[in-house]
């Protein structure tokens, strides 16, 4: 999908105000393992701890309304 700046903007700043289930980040397959016991651990969990504790969505979302605020600042004389 091909798309100008503005549509990609408009559409980025909307879908950050949606409700995200971490979960949904997580690809199906993927069973995210980082330490030495987590084959021992149920791949629901880990991807659950992996999706909760590690995926910084709230940190994704100030840094893209950082970008909003930064383009009306530079689009204003």
């Amino acid at each position: 999908m091909k798309a100008d700046r503005e549509t990609f903007f408009k559409v980025i700043f909307e879908e950050i105000e949606k409700p995200i289930d971490p979960l949904e980040l997580v690809y199906s397959n993927e069973v995210p393992i980082f330490d030495k016991y987590d084959e021992y651990i149920p791949d629901s969990l880990l991807k659950k701890g992996f999706a909760e504790g590690i995926l910084d969505l709230e940190g994704l979302k100030s840094r893209i309304r950082g970008w909003n605020e930064s383009r009306l600042i530079n689009c204003n004389p």
